[in-house]
């Protein structure tokens, strides 16, 4: 069982996404990608999109761009696990 302090921590991500050649397979997985409002992109060229994603449910959101058809590769850059609970706890 999960801490349930765990389930309320803010996962950070850095991504990189790299998208098919296919200009309009990638301009509609762009369009589904741009519909996820945890994940927000920044301007690409070519296949490859910079994304920052901001939940406390990384792992559901990833499952669901992993999904995508014009999607090829998620590179995960940097992860912070940013949580008061963690700051107030004293360490033994």
């Amino acid at each position: 069982m999960q801490d349930p302090a765990a389930l309320a921590c803010t996962c950070i991500s850095s991504l990189v996404l790299t998208l098919t050649e296919d200009p309009l397979l990638r301009a509609e997985t762009l369009k589904e990608l741009s519909g996820i409002s945890a994940l927000e992109l920044e301007e690409g060229t070519g296949p490859w999109v910079a994304a920052v994603l901001e939940t406390q449910e990384p792992e559901e959101v990833i499952a669901r761009i992993e999904g995508l058809p014009g999607l090829r590769f998620v590179e995960v850059i940097f992860v912070e696990v940013a949580d008061s609970y963690f700051k107030e706890t004293p360490t033994l």
